[in-house]
């Protein structure tokens, strides 16, 4: 499978959904077996070790049958606390093989990009009820 590289941004401190498709290369759609688990992963950099948040199809990740795609789902306090600037993702696919040992496991990175977290001028504190 060919990764694909898509760059994203969202407002800081904002909920929304991210709504993504998969195909393979004669363009059919990939819907990923009951027991893979697809991870969203945002990180400093390529390079970090650790993740500053993580979303996965366990939590976070829903299977959208009407659309035959994943909705990922933002809210509010994942990236409240991140600097404007670009972080790096990718939307990788963990699958078991099936083989004996639960540990054999194909891994398959499918997207990934750069996640820029844009300006805002309305904050938690100017959230000011009447």
């Amino acid at each position: 499978m060919i990764i694909n590289w898509k760059d994203l941004a969202i407002n800081k401190g904002n909920s929304c959904d991210l709504f993504v498709q998969f195909t393979n290369e004669k363009d059919e759609v990939l819907i990923f077996e009951e027991n893979s688990i697809l991870y969203f992963t945002l990180k400093d950099n390529f390079d970090a070790t650790e993740y500053l948040f993580q979303k996965t199809s366990l939590n976070g990740i829903t299977y959208n049958e009407e659309k035959e795609g994943y909705d990922i789902r933002f809210n509010c306090e994942d990236t409240e606390d991140l600097d404007y600037k670009d972080y790096a993702y990718d939307i990788t696919v963990v699958r078991n093989t099936g083989l004996a040992s639960a540990n054999k496991k194909d891994k398959t990175t499918i997207l990934k990009g750069y996640l820029k977290i844009e300006e805002v001028t309305t904050f938690e504190v100017n959230e000011v009820s009447q």
